[in-house]
């Protein structure tokens, strides 16, 4: 059910759905007895990780440690966005790929694949594939992910500052949230605030509008097809989480659940998100919703996971 929101200053457009019906639709406490939480640890020595990572959520990190794992792990990384919807023959394809180059473990080996892409429906076609991905606070993540492409390493090839034009390059996340349409990302800044829940749906035609469908088929995804989903915010939680389910592949991150190891910081990024500035964006996108979903199911599995009772 779509409800009434009030334009705030600037004229940032919002996109403002109310997700009761999706939170009683897919329920995630442990009252839930028709759709219990799987804890099911997989088969290690025939797992194949598929980390399809979300942007700008610790993923260079969470890959930094599933490559300083013990020598018989292949971690198998492409650098290609593989974001639109792709054709049956495309899927068979890449499909085909996963399972004979990647996910082949005759060699004896343990294989992880880490890509930013968005879900699709691979464990018919590679049955010892296993999902996992890391979300962040969607302002967060939005504020990064416009720096990282403003002034960040890929500020050249990302075309944000082309969009942006000579006028607009020095604006930074706070100016052009509040500057609404007038800033010429405003509309790039709405799909930041909607990208996490694309990456959780997937590619399917109900994925392609930004509306409670879209949503509710996203929460699915996460909640029946991942093996387990952290919250950067919550890092070495997260990280124990991971080693606990996934020790072959996580093995080398500290037992104790303790690391400095930060990567691909962004040190151009000088200004935090400014109070108004999260104000204002509390309502855009469909973001905020599965972020608060992914927290709850996370703090359920590491319950169950690495502390249970």
């Amino acid at each position: 059910m779509v409800v009434g929101c009030e334009n705030h200053a600037g004229g940032m457009v919002l996109i403002c759905l109310f997700v009761a019906q999706c939170f009683a639709a897919f329920d995630y406490g442990s009252q839930d007895a028709q759709h219990p939480i799987s804890i099911t640890r997989p088969n290690h020595s025939q797992t194949c990780l598929f980390y399809n990572r979300i942007p700008k959520a610790g993923s260079v990190t969470i890959t930094h440690w599933l490559r300083q794992s013990n020598n018989n792990h292949r971690v198998h990384r492409s650098t290609h966005h593989h974001e639109e919807p792709v054709t049956d023959i495309e899927l068979e394809a890449f499909a085909k790929h996963l399972r004979d180059d990647v996910c082949n473990t005759a060699d004896g080996n343990l294989h992880s694949y880490v890509r930013h892409m968005y879900w699709v429906n691979l464990t018919q076609s590679v049955p010892q594939l296993r999902y996992i991905n890391v979300v962040r606070e969607p302002v967060e993540r939005a504020a990064s992910m416009y720096e990282y492409h403003r002034v960040g390493l890929i500020a050249n090839i990302s075309g944000l500052l082309h969009l942006l034009g000579p006028k607009q390059q020095d604006w930074d996340f706070n100016r052009c949230v509040r500057a609404g349409k007038q800033c010429r990302a405003h509309k790039r800044i709405i799909e930041y605030m909607n990208l996490m829940t694309s990456y959780f749906c997937g590619t399917a035609q109900a994925c392609q509008r930004n509306n409670i469908h879209k949503l509710r088929l996203a929460l699915q995804h996460m909640k029946q097809e991942y093996l387990a989903v952290g919250v950067l915010e919550r890092h070495a939680e997260t990280m124990r989480l991971f080693r606990s389910l996934l020790p072959g592949h996580f093995g080398a991150y500290p037992a104790t659940g303790h690391s400095e190891v930060r990567v691909n910081s962004n040190p151009n990024r000088t200004s935090p998100v400014a109070v108004d500035v999260r104000e204002k964006l509390l309502t855009v996108g469909l973001d905020h919703q599965l972020y608060a979903a992914a927290v709850k199911l996370f703090e359920e599995k590491l319950a169950s996971v690495v502390n249970p009772s």
